[in-house]
């Protein structure tokens, strides 16, 4: 919003005024202007950093999403009430971020991660270093599960985990459920963290899954710098994941965008109807625990 209001230099925006135009020049203009940083007064100042890609991304198709609510809210095609005539988006292309290659590492990266030793922490509430390095794991182990679902999920029933995607549970027919088999390797990790009213203790530390997701990102920086990789973050694991069945094992990348717990359009009827089978995706996903030494992990459990 901040950022729109820089560029129309006023606080209100008529609907009818987001063409195609409109869309090009706001692009532009995010490739142009600077990251800010938000303060605590709500203001928010100019860094010297520019606007990566994902930014562009995000900020477009959160515009998107407003103007198709909007066109759900003031139009009834049923009854011919068009109030709002324009599909700009039709015509203008989102810019999209792929995989890209920094943020996938490679097996003998993630083995470092996976033994890296714990620091010591004396103070009370989680480690920020030690949760860090635990939930990365258990994201690149879980199937890519991302901090926000770990911090909602209320479900373990056994060694499954069951879940509703938060980013599009509410834009999908099948609620964006998923079912992750917990591998013993990581039953240990689950356990140290499960929670009193949910299954993670994560929002008995952290006051909202975002604050949780920048509290680890510091984590995983400090980690970053141990293992060689600057400005490591919580989508590496997701990212590698990903990558690593595909590449390296050979994985179906279809079958890898259901471990992602992807949407595809063309199946979101069918997937009301027919009753998914989760089982593909867990054996895909022990094949890639197959790729590393577990011995850190199995040995804190057991102890």
């Amino acid at each position: 919003m901040r950022s729109l209001i820089r560029f129309v230099g006023r606080d209100s925006l008529d609907i009818s005024e987001i063409t195609v135009k409109f869309l090009q020049s706001y692009e532009n203009f995010l490739r142009e202007e600077p990251v800010h940083k938000g303060k605590r007064g709500g203001d928010a100042v100019p860094t010297q950093a520019k606007k990566k890609g994902r930014a562009l991304s995000l900020y477009l198709s959160k515009m998107k999403t407003l103007h198709d609510a909007a066109k759900r809210e003031y139009n009834d095609d049923e009854r011919g009430v068009i109030n709002i005539p324009y599909s700009p988006f039709v015509r203008f292309t989102i810019p999209s971020v792929g995989l890209s290659e920094h943020r996938v590492l490679t097996i003998e990266q993630i083995q470092s991660i996976i033994d890296l030793p714990y620091r010591k922490h004396v103070k009370r509430g989680l480690s920020e270093y030690n949760t860090a390095k635990d939930l990365f794991v258990m994201s690149f182990a879980m199937m890519g599960i991302n901090t926000a679902d770990l911090f909602d999920s209320d479900n373990i029933n056994g060694d499954i985990l069951e879940y509703n995607r938060k980013k599009t549970r509410t834009r999908r027919k099948d609620g964006a459920l998923m079912k992750v088999r917990i591998e013993p390797e990581i039953m240990g990790l689950v356990a140290k963290y499960r929670g009193k009213n949910k299954a993670f203790m994560f929002s008995e530390h952290y006051s909202t899954s975002v604050n949780m997701n920048k509290i680890i990102n510091q984590g995983l920086k400090r980690i970053g710098k141990d293992i060689g990789v600057p400005n490591l973050n919580y989508y590496y694991a997701r990212h590698s994941m990903a990558s690593l069945c595909a590449n390296k094992l050979g994985i179906d990348i279809a079958r890898v965008d259901e471990m992602l717990n992807h949407s595809d359009p063309k199946l979101a009827l069918a997937r009301v109807y027919i009753e998914r089978d989760y089982k593909p995706l867990w054996d895909a996903n022990r094949k890639l625990l197959d790729l590393f030494d577990w011995s850190f992990y199995t040995k804190e459990a057991e102890e």
